[in-house]
Parts: C-alpha cells; structure tokens; sequence
C-alpha cells in the first residue's frame, strides 16, 4: 500500500507535534519510540541526509541537546552507521544516562551489527 503526500506530512506533522510536547523530566519509552518513528519517517522521505547535517550543524552550536543527540544516533542507527549511533550513546552517558539507555535500547533491539 502506497500512501500519497499528503499522508506523509500528516504523519510528519503528528510526530513533529508529540516531540514539542515531550516532557523531558519524565522520560517514556513512547517518547523514544515518537523520535525513531519519525526518524524512519523522514528516511523514507529520502531525507535523512539532510536531517543528519542538520543535527550535527546545530550540535556543534548545542552539544548539551539531549534530544537532538537521540534524534541524530537514531538517523545514523536507521542509515545503517552503527559506530556513529553508539558515539552518540557514548556523548548521552554523560549528559543524560535516561536518553542514553533509551538509545542504546534501539540500537541493541534494530541495529544490525557492523
């Protein structure tokens, strides 16, 4: 089944929604699972290149962002670039161990070994 544009940026738009929501004090595994589907989302929008310069741009301006940190270990766990995703793990230990298990979890669970 083929879904149209339209569904596409519902869906973008849905998951865009629930992650300017999260409430980062009490972290849920749905919350992850929010950032992996759109994740997968915009891989297979063809747009996970661009997603991931984008991350790492404003990473180097914001280090300490936890959730774009998950989100770009995320990307590189779907583009298949394990070692990028558990650098990203290794960054999260030390700021936020809660994102860190959260993404170590994915890649355990979706990532193929390299």
């Amino acid at each position: 089944m083929e879904l149209n544009r339209n569904s596409w940026d519902k869906a973008r738009t849905a998951f865009a929604f629930a992650i300017e929501n999260i409430d980062t004090d009490h972290w849920e595994e749905r919350y992850t699972l929010a950032y992996y589907y759109r994740g997968r989302l915009t891989k297979q929008l063809g747009e996970a290149g661009q997603w991931i310069k984008r991350l790492e741009e404003n990473l180097k301006e914001y280090p300490e962002a936890p959730g774009m940190r998950l989100q770009l270990g995320i990307l590189y766990l779907l583009v298949e670039k394990r070692e990028d995703a558990i650098a990203q793990y290794n960054i999260l230990k030390d700021s936020n161990p809660a994102l860190a298990d959260e993404l170590l979890k994915l890649i355990k669970k979706r990532g193929k070994p390299a």
